[in-house]
C-alpha cells in the first residue's frame, strides 16, 4: 500500500462478503468495524484478530482482504503544506538570525578600506560563546551612546590595555601597533586641545570591555569621541566575517534623519530603478565572498 492509501471494510464489503457465506458471528463482529480507515495490512489484519481470533482470521483472512476497499488518503492540503513549510522556514531564519548568523549592510564610510558603503556582510553570532574577542576582530555591536543603533568597528585595545595615539599613530601598551588595514585621508595632523582624532590619551580599557576604532582614522566616529569610551563585553552582536554582497553606492548623498515616509519610500524606489537599469555594473565582483580581516 501507498502512503496515500487506506484500507478499509466498507457498506459493499460487507455484503460481498455476505455472499462469500462467511459465519453469521463473523459477519457481525466485522459491521463493527466499517468504514474504519487503516494505513497497513498489518494494522487491519491485527483488528481483525481482536475481533474473530488468530485462528479463524487465519482461515479467512484472504476472502476479507479481498473485498476490502482501499481508498486514497487526500492528507494534508496544498494550502496547509505550503503555509506549514513557510512556517517552520520563518522560524527557523529567527533562530539562524537570534543565534547563529545575521546579515548587516554598511551605511557609511568609517571602515574604509577594509568596508565599503554598500558592502553587505555576514556576521557570527556564536563566536564568542566559544572564545573571546580580540584585538583586530572587526565586530559588530551596540554603540554605548545609543544601544539602539549598531555599529561596526575593529577592536584595538581589550580590557587592561592602555590606548595612546600620538601623531596618528596608535599605541598600546606603549608599543605601536602595527596597522595595514588603515587609511589617512587627512594630512594634517589635529592637537589634542582642538580633537582627540590624531592625539589621544593614554587611556586605560576597562575590565571585560573594548576600545574600538574605525580603520579609516581620519573619518570615523569611535571610542575617541563618544561620551561612553568602551563597548561592554555584553554589546557585541558577533563577529564580521564574510562579504556576500556589495553594491557602489555615491557615498556623498545625505539623508535625513527626519525624513518623511514618503521621500524615503521615493528614494528607495529610485534607488532600486537605478541598480536595476545598471545591473551589473553597480556590483562589485571582486568583494563578493571575501573573507573580513
Amino acid at each position: 500500500m501507498k502512503k496515500t492509501e487506506r484500507l478499509k471494510l466498507s457498506a459493499q464489503s460487507l455484503n460481498r462478503l455476505k455472499k462469500e457465506n462467511l459465519p453469521a458471528d463473523i459477519l457481525t463482529d466485522l459491521e463493527e468495524l466499517q468504514d474504519r480507515e487503516y494505513p497497513a495490512i498489518k494494522e487491519f489484519v491485527r483488528t481483525i484478530e481482536k475481533k474473530i481470533g488468530k485462528e479463524r482470521t487465519a482461515q479467512y483472512k484472504s476472502v476479507i482482504l479481498k473485498h476490502a476497499e482501499i481508498v486514497k488518503f487526500s492528507g494534508k492540503s496544498v494550502v496547509r503544506e505550503y503555509a506549514e513549510a513557510f512556517f517552520i522556514a520563518i522560524i527557523l531564519a529567527l533562530i539562524i538570525r537570534m543565534f547563529v548568523v545575521e546579515a548587516f549592510k554598511i551605511p557609511s564610510g568609517s571602515m574604509i578600506p577594509t568596508l565599503l558603503v554598500g558592502d553587505h556582510l555576514l556576521v557570527n553570532k556564536f563566536i564568542y560563546k566559544f572564545t573571546e574577542p580580540k584585538r583586530g576582530d572587526v565586530i559588530v555591536f551596540k554603540y554605548p551612546d545609543d544601544p539602539s543603533r549598531n555599529f561596526i568597528k575593529r577592536i584595538i585595545g581589550v580590557g587592561g590595555d592602555t590606548i595612546e595615539v600620538r601623531e596618528k599613530v596608535v599605541y598600546v601598551n606603549g608599543n605601536a601597533l602595527e596597522e595595514s588595514y588603515i587609511q589617512h585621508i587627512s594630512p594634517e595632523t589635529l592637537p589634542d586641545r582642538y580633537s582627540p582624532r590624531d592625539n589621544f590619551g593614554p587611556i586605560t580599557v576597562a575590565p571585560n570591555s573594548y576600545f574600538m576604532m574605525g580603520d579609516n582614522r581620519d573619518s570615523s566616529l569611535d571610542s575617541r569621541f563618544w561620551k561612553n569610551r568602551f563597548v561592554n563585553r555584553q554589546a557585541i552582536v558577533g563577529k564580521a566575517f564574510i562579504i556576500y554582497w556589495s553594491w557602489k553606492r555615491d557615498e556623498n548623498v545625505e539623508v535625513d534623519s527626519q525624513e518623511a515616509l514618503v521621500d524615503k519610500v521615493i528614494r528607495s524606489v529610485k534607488t532600486i530603478g537605478y541598480y536595476v537599469t545598471h545591473f551589473p555594473f553597480v556590483v562589485r565582483w571582486t568583494r563578493l565572498a571575501r573573507i573580513i580581516r
